[in-house]
């Protein structure tokens, strides 16, 4: 089951907010448009040729038109998908990251979204595009540039599927046998960000799906997603995505 609705629309993007329900699939189709998605909560996996991914919340997805992908969801998910129409709205500029289909970790992309939203005209649009691909052209580099250590991952996965509980370094360094100090240099070296930034970061994506496709209080939201009280999760969300959760329910209403 797909429950899907479009929150932004013009001649050259189109946004929208898409419900899987668990145990989807989706046979192998392409689209005719470049997207960019990111995955606010869930599990699913995607393959494209012999590589199948497998990802859920502060995953960004980018897909070039006509890419042939098949989806599974193992988990409700709940995704924001951005649909490039007209490539010539970022004033014929080609970016690399927008020419191979790619997932990885982009912990700042909801601020993207939430910035796309709040703009008056298609020249800021264009603009906030430019800088958001100069963040994911960063992020690429840095995640095909480098080849992450075995248990370095299982720390990653760790940490989301855990990431409703609070997880301490000390904790995750005697759990995988390393010098916290180490785990420490080694989690921001090879994902761009510290355990705890992670953490944060996957609790306002996992989040950011409750808070745009729910009705349920912002309150229940905070403290399901590890947040200590409201304000906790009002400060962090609105430091991810320079807008409030009470603010981007109202933008995304639908």
């Amino acid at each position: 089951m797909i429950y899907q609705s479009t929150l932004l629309e013009n001649r050259a993007l189109r946004m929208t907010k898409t419900y899987y329900q668990d145990g989807l699939v989706m046979p192998a189709h392409a689209h005719n448009f470049t997207s960019i998605s990111i995955v606010l909560g869930g599990r699913l996996s995607e393959k494209v040729g012999s590589r199948t991914v497998v990802g859920g919340s502060v995953q960004t997805i980018i897909k070039p038109s006509g890419v042939m992908h098949e989806n599974f969801f193992s988990k409700d998910s709940y995704v924001l998908s951005l649909a490039l129409k007209e490539t010539d709205f970022l004033n014929t500029r080609k970016f690399e990251v927008l020419e191979e289909w790619d997932w990885f970790a982009g912990l700042e992309s909801i601020g993207f979204f939430s910035g796309l939203l709040k703009c008056s005209n298609e020249n800021q649009q264009a603009d906030i595009l430019r800088h958001w691909m100069q963040y994911l052209s960063g992020n690429v580099e840095r995640s095909t540039g480098m080849l992450v250590p075995p248990w370095l991952l299982e720390v990653k996965d760790y940490l989301d599927q855990h990431f409703h509980d609070e997880v301490r370094s000390d904790f995750l360094a005697e759990m995988f046998n390393v010098h916290r100090v180490y785990l420490a240099r080694a989690f921001r070296k090879y994902f761009g960000a510290s355990v705890k930034e992670y953490l944060n970061a996957l609790r306002v994506h996992n989040a950011t799906g409750a808070v745009v496709m729910h009705e349920e209080s912002l309150t229940r939201i905070a403290l399901e997603n590890g947040f200590s009280d409201q304000s906790h999760f009002n400060r962090h969300f609105k430091k991810a995505t320079a807008i409030t959760p009470s603010e981007l329910r109202a933008l995304t209403k639908s």
